[in-house]
C-alpha cells in the first residue's frame, strides 16, 4: 500500500497537468473561434467607423467646425468604438502566439502586422484619453441644431495638436487594420484550396 502510494499521486499530478492542458486549449481553440465570428465583426465595425469620422471630421467640415462634426457623427458610437477596440487588440494577441511554423509563408507576418495596426490604435486611444474626455464633455453641451464654441483643448503634455495627430494615426491604424485581415484571410483560403487540390491530385496519382 504504501508503495502504491507515490506511484497514485505521481499519476494524479500527470492527470491534472494534462486536464489543464486540454482547458487551456479548448480556451484557446474559443477565442480563435471567436475571432472568426465576433471578431471579424468587431474589426470591419471599428474600420468602418474610423472612415466614417475621419471623413466626418477632416474632409467634409471647416477647421473652426471640426469638433462639432467629430462629435455629431461618430460622438454616440466612440464608446462602442473603444470597448472593440479592446476585443479586437485581444483576440489579435492570442492568435499571435498560435501562429504555427507549418502554416503558409505570408500569415505570420500579415498576423504581426494587423496586431501592430490595432496596438498602435490603442496606445493613441489611451494616450489621447484627456482630450477625449473633453470632447466627450463638449458632446454634452452641444446638439444637432447649435454648435457651440470648442473650449480650450489640451491637457498636460497632450495638445490639441498631439491629439490630432493621434486621433489620425489611431483611426488610419484600425483600417489598415482590417485590410490586413481581409489579405490575410484571402490569401489563408487560397492556400487551402491550393493545399486541397495537392492532395486531391495525389491521391488520383495512386
Amino acid at each position: 500500500m504504501i508503495c502504491q502510494l507515490p506511484l497514485t499521486l505521481f499519476c494524479h499530478i500527470v492527470w491534472n497537468v494534462a486536464h489543464e492542458q486540454l482547458l487551456m486549449r479548448s480556451g484557446v481553440e474559443l477565442v480563435l473561434y471567436l475571432d472568426s465570428t465576433i471578431g471579424l465583426a468587431a474589426r470591419g465595425l471599428t474600420a468602418g467607423m474610423s472612415m466614417n469620422t475621419l471623413s466626418a471630421t477632416y474632409f467634409r467640415c471647416s477647421v473652426n467646425s471640426f469638433a462639432y462634426c467629430y462629435m455629431l457623427s461618430s460622438g454616440h458610437i466612440l464608446h462602442l468604438l473603444f470597448f472593440l477596440l479592446n476585443v479586437v487588440v485581444l483576440v489579435a494577441a492570442i492568435q499571435c502566439g498560435n501562429v504555427r511554423p507549418t502554416d503558409p509563408r505570408f500569415h505570420f507576418p500579415l498576423v504581426i502586422g494587423t496586431f501592430t495596426c490595432y496596438a498602435v490604435a490603442f496606445l493613441s486611444s489611451v494616450i489621447a484619453g484627456p482630450v477625449d474626455d473633453q470632447m466627450f464633455l463638449y458632446g454634452q453641451t452641444t446638439d444637432e441644431s447649435l454648435a457651440i464654441s470648442v473650449p480650450q483643448l489640451g491637457k498636460r503634455f497632450v495638445t490639441e495638436q498631439l491629439w490630432h495627430v493621434l486621433n489620425v494615426v489611431r483611426f488610419s491604424a484600425l483600417i489598415i487594420g482590417w485590410i490586413f485581415t481581409c489579405i490575410d484571410r484571402v490569401y489563408m483560403t487560397i492556400q487551402m484550396r491550393v493545399s486541397g487540390r495537392n492532395r486531391t491530385r495525389g491521391h488520383v496519382e495512386l
